[in-house]
């Protein structure tokens, strides 16, 4: 059950940012927080924070691309041009400890520093944020990525969110027999010493997007065959055996693309779980980029049916996170109208029919970049802007919003129920 309005278990905090109650939410322009810049190339590889001192200024960076999407289904007919909602004169702060429902994160666009990103969601979704997405790789020091971007920082008291990182930790050129003969144990334990000096829960999302064909750490590049899946399970689970009684704060994502590429019995997602004692969280990324990205148009259930359904048979209590998800505009002539309609029934279809679902984190970023640029960003136009919104504002008959903006109770979810 979905209510728009209560107070029981909300804190409201009035917007500085947000203006009164009339118009539409309106995308912001050039200042700060608006499009992100481009990345730089299709499935490249996102450049890591620099090292930096704590309390230095962080820098924008780069936005990962997602990886290609094999051909989808045909495209349906464009919906009509939603009608805008009025801005909400509040931004709702989370502050229910129930760790019900679904927790809402981010990729934030790379013009945004990753210590900003919660302070920007804020003023222009009118609502806290539980999770930011962030990319390291094994060639960055973990202390100087955490404290360079002042991570540190977000568990203190008082401070404006309670949100969680999430590190997407990339091994980049790092083969799965190294990790598993040791060669990477120093290296690992000092990044789970500095993990644990957070003191306050973190999210670890390691050699994701394994059964793609677009990362060094791929199983296509590290045998491409059912060793390769074994390799694949002892590495991680020396690597968590290493981590776990250093950092226990530290919670792992377990995370394979929506789309195997190639589509091979080894590169099935399940041939390469690590098991239940080593995995707090499946999760896996999915992205709709039809129709401006040259592909069909996917409905959001579409999308996910079977990378969900593949999820729940490897563990159905397991919670299941949307680790990367996001949608295209349909064309450059509907003001985005498809594209909200697909926001709104996507909160709709993971209420009613994708209840395993626990946490989602939007990719809101776009790339003109060839070949495929993409427009996935929330702010692309007032209509997707709007359905967002209010899309993340309803609460249950408990009062807890159905999507949530708290990462604490977040690190807390132990099971999909």
């Amino acid at each position: 059950m979905r209510v728009f309005f209560s107070i029981l278990g909300l804190a409201f905090v009035l917007a500085a940012c947000g203006g009164g109650g009339g118009g539409s939410v309106t995308p912001p322009g050039n200042g700060g927080g608006g499009t992100p810049t481009p990345s730089s190339s299709p499935g490249g590889t996102p450049t890591p924070h620099s090292s930096s001192s704590p309390g230095s200024t962080p820098t924008p960076h780069n936005t990962p691309t997602p990886p290609p999407t094999p051909t989808p289904p045909p495209t349906p007919t464009p919906n009509g041009n939603p009608t805008p909602y009025p801005s909400p004169p509040y931004i709702i702060q989370d502050t229910n400890t129930s760790t019900a429902n679904v927790y809402v994160g981010e990729l934030c666009g790379s013009s945004v520093p990753y210590s900003q990103c919660a302070e920007q969601y804020a003023g222009l979704y009118y609502h806290s944020l539980s999770m930011e997405n962030m990319f390291s790789n094994w060639q960055t020091d973990m202390g100087n990525f955490l404290k360079g971007n002042q991570v540190y920082t977000w568990g203190v008291p008082n401070r404006s969110s309670n949100i969680v990182p999430m590190v997407t930790w990339e091994p980049q050129n790092v083969n799965y027999t190294d990790v598993i003969a040791g060669t990477w144990d120093s290296y690992i334990t000092t990044s789970a010493q500095e993990l644990a000096a957070f003191h306050y829960p973190i999210f670890l999302r390691p050699f994701h997007e394994f059964n793609g064909s677009w990362d060094s750490w791929s199983l296509s590049h590290q045998g491409a065959d059912t060793q390769a899946d074994l390799n694949f399970i002892a590495a991680w689970q020396h690597m968590v055996n290493i981590i776990r009684p250093i950092a226990p704060n530290v919670r792992f994502v377990w995370c394979y693309a929506n789309d195997s590429v190639p589509k091979q019995p080894w590169n099935e997602p399940a041939a390469a779980y690590p098991g239940d004692a080593y995995v707090d969280w499946i999760a896996f990324d999915a992205f709709n980029r039809g129709s401006l990205g040259g592909f069909p148009w996917i409905p959001f259930s579409s999308l996910i049916a079977d990378s969900y359904k593949k999820a729940t048979a490897i563990n159905a209590n397991k919670p299941i996170m949307l680790a990367e998800i996001a949608t295209n505009e349909w064309s450059n002539t509907d003001n985005g109208a498809r594209k909200a309609a697909w926001i709104t029934d996507m909160f709709n279809q993971i209420e009613t029919n994708f209840t395993n679902v626990r946490a989602l984190n939007y990719f809101d970023a776009s790339s003109s970049a060839p070949p495929h640029p993409y427009t996935y960003a929330l702010t692309s136009s007032p209509a997707v802007a709007n359905a967002w919104v209010y899309g993340i504002r309803p609460i249950d008959k408990n009062g807890v919003l159905l999507f949530r903006g708290n990462g604490e109770p977040e690190a807390q979810v132990t099971t999909a129920h």
